[in-house]
């Protein structure tokens, strides 16, 4: 299926390759990889960093074939849904936020609060009301991260999202 253009403003592109190089340069090089085949999906017509990308991903290809892949962590699935969120890849997203959920050791309601905004995000207001309760319910200040956080502003105007990220007497 053919990714759609990234309609994102320019400087865009760089952010998402400096952070992509970061993981290169942690040595974490099965995240790169996927970081840099993002950047080509979201934005073919930026050449120079397209043609930076795959000298990267051939980098990240030699890094692994010795070193052996690992399979992601708990943390490192949600960092990654927390990339493809920001490259507006929701399902993709969801889809490391899935495989995250499952992981032992991981903070579900931090899960759940990222499942929330992709969900936000894609227009499914009331799943991501839904998965934002519990979140809250499991960590009670992410009510506050939500109340200030860009990816709910679509539902700043829902009578049920003002209600769950209305300040609780013992937060006043």
């Amino acid at each position: 299926m053919p990714v759609e253009k990234s309609s994102q403003p320019h400087s865009d592109v760089y952010r998402f390759y400096e952070d992509a190089l970061r993981l290169v340069h942690k040595k974490d090089f099965k995240k790169a990889r996927s970081a840099f085949e993002s950047i080509k999906e979201r934005f073919p017509d930026e050449l120079e960093i397209v043609a930076k990308a795959n000298e990267y991903i051939r980098v990240c290809d030699r890094r692994l074939g010795s070193a052996g892949e690992k399979a992601p962590s708990g943390d490192e699935l949600i960092d990654q849904g927390v990339m493809f969120h920001n490259l507006g890849d929701y399902k993709k997203a969801l889809a490391c936020y899935s495989e995250a959920m499952g992981q032992p050791g991981t903070d579900k309601a931090v899960i759940q609060y990222a499942v929330a905004a992709s969900e936000a995000a894609q227009g499914e207001t009331a799943k991501a009301l839904e998965n934002l309760k519990k979140a809250i319910a499991g960590r009670p200040e992410l009510r506050f991260s939500a109340r200030n956080d860009p990816d709910f502003q679509i539902l700043n105007e829902n009578l049920e999202f003002k209600e769950l990220i209305k300040p609780q007497k013992s937060e006043v």
